[in-house]
């Protein structure tokens, strides 16, 4: 009865064929079976065939230009300081060029707290605010804080311009940061 299932079991599971060797067993909720001398057999008798994605890295690092004093409203200044893909590009006037595709945006920051007692930054997507973006830090007037934001957004196919704005009433004074994004999907 064993080797039944067992025979069962290697004829009707789907195929990997990134051969990362998923063992059968109580630790692998949905194995995929692997085993090479039957790949063969397998893709010309079986119609559920499982084949993984080849998913490129995308992804780019950017640095806030160094002690900045930023209007309200205004954009941060960026240089590219690393990059994988073209996905994702430097534009003009501190803009950010995003192809179409899924993005995750992180940025992380270090300013001085202005005179209304709250730093503030956060994304603008072709001018629009991208609400979820929105990172406040409220203390002392003249205190310097660190304040870090997260935003996903999906990109349509004909792409979009990305900011990092002043989201503020009042200037305010940037030390440095950075902005991860990263391709998901």
């Amino acid at each position: 009865m064993i080797m039944r299932l067992k025979a069962f079991w290697r004829i009707h599971m789907p195929c990997n064929l990134n051969f990362n060797e998923c063992r059968l067993g109580p630790n692998y909720p949905t194995p995929i079976y692997t085993c090479r001398e039957q790949l063969l057999r397998l893709l010309d008798t079986s119609s559920n065939t499982v084949i993984n994605p080849i998913v490129l890295a995308t992804w780019s690092f950017l640095n806030f230009t160094p002690t900045q004093v930023i209007p309200s409203g205004g954009n941060v200044g960026l240089t590219l300081a690393s990059s994988i893909g073209t996905d994702i590009t430097l534009g003009v006037g501190d803009t950010i060029i995003l192809k179409s595709g899924t993005y995750r945006i992180n940025y992380a920051s270090n300013g001085i707290i202005p005179s209304n007692g709250a730093l503030s930054l956060a994304v603008y997507q072709n001018g629009v605010l991208l609400a979820d973006s929105i990172a406040t830090v409220n203390g002392s007037v003249g205190s310097n804080v660190n304040i870090a934001g997260d935003s996903v957004i999906t990109v349509p196919t004909q792409g979009v311009m990305l900011t990092i704005r002043n989201n503020n009433s009042v200037s305010e004074t940037i030390n440095s940061g950075n902005v991860f994004i990263t391709r998901i999907n």
